[in-house]
């Protein structure tokens, strides 16, 4: 009987130790392989790990900051730096969170850096000097905390809180209530708890913790009792815990598992009597994790991962007697993610150890998508699931898959691109598709995992080929419009002018007409031809039959010459110097043989083809004799010349009369009137000629001089020959 009773005991105090004992079997790690030669092979640490709204875990590590997708490692500020020409001298970082707005917060030795994952904005932040802190080490940041709008930085001597939106920045200081003298800047501010309103803040420093009420705008600091024997550290920090009840319970560094109770602001410190280690009984515990109802998960500096009882105080390490197989000298941060995994330094537990109530949500990202010319990395983490290629492109290859899933070897996929397929195309359990070429414009390939035919998450990329403008049909549609516009604007504004030049040629023509006939007229004045015929009269009185018969046919000649000619816009210079030969004949006989005449012609070729207005040199003619030479005393002298002067040709008419000034001062009537209206007749008809047939006259008109006193008068003609 007591045989039984003693096995029963036995039996009851297993079953009852069994149930204290936590489930060991979920606490088993794997080291990740990150695919990046820098954690997988050098010794680096992690100091914090930090897992975004999408599933992405980030590391702040000793040699900068990485993003881990479950597939890839991105060294993320060495691609700030490279891509984005974002100044980042440090590479040691200590802090890093990713905000609701998409804002990368990364904290190490020098400062604050952001960097939008969305607009790709980027701003490096020096508090001390943005709002003249007295403190030499506030800008190194040891801790980011989120909480609704605001982004608390812990650091040494206070901590920080941004607003999100407003970009406001505040600055609260710890040292100032401490019980030291002079106040450390060193105190460290390791992490804040701000209420549900942001209104009253807990936090822990080095020395215990505070109270900040910002809405009173007043700060409480609890210091530890530093005469208690487990102090024998100089430095004791409190690290990131987490509240049961009123109690808050954290990590220290130095004195175990510390419970503090906010309403009695008291201390408790339960430490682990086990192995000493070389800098006396105490121990740096820098993580806590909630496990169960009883016990937590605990990460010490030199003994590793390990157990606590929040109700019997007990401590188990693997150096311990329980044996468990837990990791040894890991002492980092330590956090869950969405699925219930341990993350702590390179290491993760192999399955959820505090599987969440409801399954996580899972988010399908795309990794790498790449053209035959273009290629972009992290298109969800940096594009937005947005990406435009040139119109030359084709072969692309889309790399996608969810983001540090549980089973990713047991997901499979299924993709459509929209306007080409009409059903799902599955691609098994491979992360990528090939797609040989997409529409023009826009494009959305979507994707979907299935777990055990169940859809787990769905994520859709939008590619746009943008095609030039000019290759599009709108433009050239555009193109049609513009230039049947321009055609008809053209068509229109030709008809204008060519019915404006029609006006205007008409009018010309109606002046030529006009001066043409006033041309004639004054050739065929009356009392030129009474005079001319009355001096063949003479000549047949005087018994000269033989000059009279000569003159008169000379006379008949020019009669028929002018009214032929009258009827022509142009003639040959040929017959316009002929025609003037009859009329200096003609004018010689009435005047009696008062002067002489010669024409000299150059050499110069055809003068049929220089056109010229006919009667165009007969006034000047006629001006030399009547205003010139018949005034002079002497020798009367008028000459014809027609010479070639550079690539043109010069008709000129010279007189050795009394000249222009002298036949001014006797002021003949009849003579002033007819002067002035032959020149003003040969200049409209050079003009008109000018504007109808584009034929370029120049005139002149010298006054000849002679040992200071008036000698005739040149007449320079010029005609443009080309």
């Amino acid at each position: 009987m007591r045989f039984y009773i003693l096995v029963f005991v036995m039996l009851l105090g297993q079953v009852l130790r069994a149930q204290k004992m936590p489930p060991e079997e979920n606490l088993v790690f794997e080291r990740i392989s990150f695919g990046n030669p820098v954690l997988d092979y050098t010794g680096t640490e992690i100091e914090r790990n930090f897992e975004d709204h999408h599933g992405n875990i980030w590391l702040a590590d000793n040699t900068g900051i990485y993003c881990y997708d479950g597939y890839h490692t991105l060294d993320f500020t060495q691609l700030l730096r490279e891509k984005y020409n974002f100044d980042i001298p440090e590479k040691r970082f200590m802090a890093v969170l990713v905000d609701s707005l998409d804002n990368v917060w990364m904290g190490g030795n020098g400062g604050i850096y952001v960097f939008n994952l969305s607009t790709h904005e980027k701003e490096k932040l020096d508090p001390k000097h943005l709002l003249n802190l007295p403190f030499p080490s506030v800008n190194i940041v040891y801790n980011f905390v989120q909480h609704g709008g605001l982004v608390y930085a812990c650091t040494y001597g206070g901590f920080f809180a941004f607003d999100i939106i407003s970009k406001e920045l505040q600055f609260y200081a710890v040292t100032d209530k401490l019980p030291l003298k002079p106040a450390s800047d060193r105190t460290t501010v390791k992490v804040v708890y701000p209420d549900n309103n942001d209104q009253v803040i807990w936090g822990s420093c080095s020395y215990g913790y505070f109270r900040y009420n910002r809405e009173l705008d007043t700060l409480q600091v609890f210091p530890a009792d530093l005469s208690v024997e487990v102090y024998k550290a100089n430095q004791h920090f409190f690290y990131h815990g987490f509240f049961k009840g009123d109690t808050l319970i954290a990590p220290s560094y130095g004195n175990g598992v510390v419970y503090f109770d906010t309403l009695l602001k008291s201390y408790q410190f339960f430490l682990f009597k086990g192995l000493p280690n070389p800098k006396g009984y105490f121990e740096r515990v820098k993580s806590i994790l909630p496990f169960t109802e009883d016990w937590v998960i605990i990460d010490e500096e030199f003994m590793g991962l390990g157990l606590f009882n929040l109700k019997t105080h007990e401590y188990r390490y693997q150096n311990s007697s329980t044996g468990f197989p837990y990791l040894k000298e890991v002492a980092h941060d330590m956090n869950y993610d969405r699925h219930g995994r341990i993350w702590v330094e390179k290491w993760r537990s192999r399955r959820p150890v505090l599987p969440p109530d409801k399954p996580a949500d899972q988010y399908l990202a795309f990794f790498n998508c790449t053209s035959r010319d273009q290629s972009f990395d992290q298109v969800s983490l940096l594009h937005g699931n947005s990406l435009h290629f040139n119109y030359k492109q084709d072969s692309f290859r889309i790399e996608f898959g969810v983001v540090n899933a549980l089973t990713p070897d047991q997901l499979e996929y299924e993709y459509r691109l929209e306007g080409v397929h009409e059903n799902w195309q599955s691609s098994g359990k491979k992360r990528v598709i090939l797609l040989p070429y997409i529409l023009e414009g826009g494009n959305t390939v979507h994707v979907r995992a299935l777990a055990d035919g169940k859809i787990l998450a769905k994520g859709a990329l939008s590619l746009t080929r943008v095609i030039p403008f000019y290759y599009s049909t709108w433009f050239y549609f555009a193109l049609v419009l513009i230039l049947i516009s321009i055609g008809v604007v053209l068509s229109r504004w030709r008809i204008r002018e060519v019915r404006r030049e029609e006006q205007k040629k008409a009018a010309y023509q109606q002046q030529l007409l006009e001066l043409e006939a006033k041309v004639l007229k004054n050739q065929m004045n009356p009392h030129f031809i009474f005079n001319s015929l009355n001096s063949i009269k003479s000549l047949i009185q005087e018994s000269s039959e033989e000059k009279a018969v000569h003159y008169l046919t000379r006379f008949s000649k020019f009669v028929r010459m002018v009214l032929k000619f009258s009827e022509e816009k142009l003639i040959g210079l040929n017959q316009e110097i002929e025609m003037c030969k009859y009329y200096l004949e003609i004018e010689k006989l009435r005047f009696e043989q008062s002067f002489t005449f010669k024409v000299d012609i150059e050499e110069i070729g055809n003068l049929s083809q220089v056109k010229v207005p006919p009667l165009i040199l007969q006034p000047f003619l006629e001006n030399a004799i009547w205003h010139g030479l018949l005034h002079k005393e002497g020798e009367r002298q008028l000459e014809i010349r027609v010479q070639t002067f550079g690539d043109k040709l010069q008709c000129i008419v010279d007189d050795n009369g009394i000249g222009r000034g002298k036949a001014q001062e006797i002021k003949s009537e009849y003579d002033a009137g007819r002067k002035s209206f032959g020149t003003r007749l040969i200049k409209d008809r050079l003009q008109i000629n000018k504007e109808m047939y584009q034929n370029n006259f120049e005139l002149e008109i010298v006054d000849k001089m002679e040992n200071g006193q008036p000698s005739g008068t040149r007449v320079v003609l010029t005609i443009d020959i080309d």
